[in-house]
């Protein structure tokens, strides 16, 4: 017996197609926040790589002004070999360039996190405890509120590494030559050169910890934190003036502390030769650039 199938009405039809749009729309809304999300917390990634690397940069001028961190080894200010102890000697001005570490996090987050077209301020640097009130816009969910909640969620942490310190100090510390004086006494050539001045600059964030909206698309999450480390040699090895120059390159030159010739064996011969009697050996002096060429 054949058994006739009644034809579906119309409004089940629709029924069913309204069901799978709301349902489609519902999975797409969540799936889009989902992926905005991970935009955004991508974004605060890309900026705690660039955090680390201005951190860096800036330990590489600005001194760091806690100078007995414990992770740093022997206090700076008191170890020839790191840039602190170095300049003490060759640069004393330099030493008041100083910025610590919670300086350089109060710059990289009016700097690098607030958002695009503020200016640059020397206030920049003024420690703060709460969070820069125009937070780039990925930086914010889709609510409008922080992905980061307060500001003890971000950390930047530098350090002066040493590898191999110990034989570069050797390298470094040691004579490389060495001439006889007039007595026949040696005298050494060396270099004083700061080994201890390897910067690192870590910055961490942690984000999505406190956020609402996170939490209800993914009810256990518990927040990203987002690391990265940069590192720098650091130091030109350039004196600051003309007097510390010549205090460290004269340590280069033999002939600048000792008398290789006595006077007395070469002045007699300045009846032949005037000349002989303005011999300077080892003499050590600045190049001057005339006023007028500095002008041009």
């Amino acid at each position: 017996m054949i058994r006739m199938q009644k034809p579906l009405r119309a409004g089940q039809h629709g029924q069913a197609m309204a069901e799978f749009v709301v349902l489609a729309v519902f999975v797409l809304s969540v799936l889009l926040l989902a992926i905005v999300s991970l935009a955004k917390l991508n974004d605060v990634r890309n900026k705690v790589l660039m955090g680390s690397r201005y951190a860096a940069w800036e330990r590489t001028l600005w001194i760091d002004g806690n100078f007995n961190k414990p992770e740093s080894g022997p206090p700076a200010w008191e170890d020839p070999a790191t840039d602190q102890g170095w300049y003490s000697q060759y640069g004393p001005n330099a030493l008041a360039a100083r910025k610590d570490d919670i300086e350089l996090k109060a710059e990289f987050l009016r700097r690098v996190v607030t958002a695009n077209g503020e200016p640059l301020r020397q206030t920049d640097r003024e420690v703060s405890y709460s969070l820069p009130k125009n937070l780039q816009a990925m930086w914010l969910d889709h609510s409008g509120k922080a992905l980061v909640g307060r500001s003890d969620e971000v950390r930047v942490v530098s350090d002066v590494r040493d590898p191999g310190a110990e034989a570069l100090r050797a390298q470094t510390a040691g004579p490389f030559g060495s001439v006889n004086d007039s007595r026949g006494r040696a005298v050494v050539a060396r270099m004083n050169l700061s080994t201890r001045n390897l910067q690192r600059a870590a910055v961490s964030v942690d984000a999505g910890a406190r956020n609402p909206a996170l939490v209800r698309l993914w009810p256990t999450f518990k927040g990203l934190t987002f690391t990265d480390t940069t590192i720098m040699l650091s130091n030109t090895w350039m004196p600051e003036g003309t007097d510390s120059h010549q205090a460290l390159f004269a340590q280069a030159v033999p002939a600048s502390r000792a008398n290789l010739v006595e006077p007395g064996q070469y002045r007699q011969l300045a009846i032949y030769a005037p000349e002989i009697a303005d011999l300077q050996f080892g003499r050590l002096a600045p190049d001057v650039v005339p006023y007028e060429r500095v002008s041009q």
